[in-house]
């Protein structure tokens, strides 16, 4: 019987490669490290992180086959806001000759949330054949609905304009 795929298990066994962006292996290991400390140290829960940060500080690099154009500004009256395309490396097969499109808009209650949190989605998309937009948008208390699904709607035109 064939095992069903799991996207926590990695398909050549092992850690899954995820991209090291500074900002978000920082981030990984305060949280990862604070659960730590904090009073579970010697949980099974605690040595699967440890052995993954390690793998994934010290793995050896692959090579990359996603291709990230980071902040790129979508919006016509803000200019502060930007998102980042991730799409896979190479050619376009002739059989198919367009890619899919995955618009990605983060959750977050319209008030956190940021595109470089989902940077390893958008990798993942990529590798798996698809083009991925992740946008920022306005947050709360910065804007209201309205400013959230004009900036959503504004992000769609983009890519349906700039995507081929």
């Amino acid at each position: 019987m064939a095992q069903a795929h799991s996207p926590f298990v990695h398909p050549g066994g092992g850690m899954p490669h995820l991209p090291l962006h500074p900002v978000r292996v920082a981030k990984i290991n305060y949280a990862l490290f604070d659960y730590i400390i904090n009073g579970l140290i010697f949980s099974p829960a605690n040595a699967v992180a440890v052995r993954w940060i390690v793998r994934t500080l010290f793995a050896r690099r692959r090579h990359i086959t996603v291709d990230l154009r980071p902040n790129i500004q979508y919006h016509p009256d803000n200019p502060t806001l930007r998102l980042d395309v991730h799409c896979k490396k190479g050619p376009v097969s002739a059989s198919s000759a367009l890619r899919p499109v995955v618009v990605f808009v983060y959750g977050g209650s319209w008030a956190s949330g940021n595109k470089l949190i989902y940077g390893p989605l958008g990798h993942s998309l990529a590798e798996a054949g698809y083009v991925a937009v992740i946008p920022n948008y306005t947050l709360f208390p910065h804007g209201f609905v309205a400013d959230m699904l004009q900036d959503v709607a504004c992000v769609v035109n983009w890519t349906a304009e700039n995507i081929r």
